[in-house]
């Protein structure tokens, strides 16, 4: 199973809401599953968290957003 970060469109009381979510795919590349609540950023070091948000960053601007009801 493969994953990458996704904007993920939520529903709301007022509208839709996003928020970013490490998204989960089948076999078949096909989105199956995400985190239930959205991402943050840590780790051990200042680097650590430039590279992660440098792949999020990366993983939002290849891929659409997608709809919290499509997981």
């Amino acid at each position: 199973m493969s994953w990458n970060y996704r904007i993920v469109r939520h529903p709301g009381k007022f509208g839709s809401y996003y928020q970013l979510h490490e998204v989960f795919y089948n076999a078949k590349g096909r989105p199956v599953s995400a985190t239930e609540e959205a991402i943050t950023f840590g780790g051990d070091s200042q680097q650590e968290v430039i590279d992660s948000l440098h792949q999020a960053l990366g993983d939002v601007l290849r891929t659409k957003v997608i709809d919290w009801e499509d997981l």
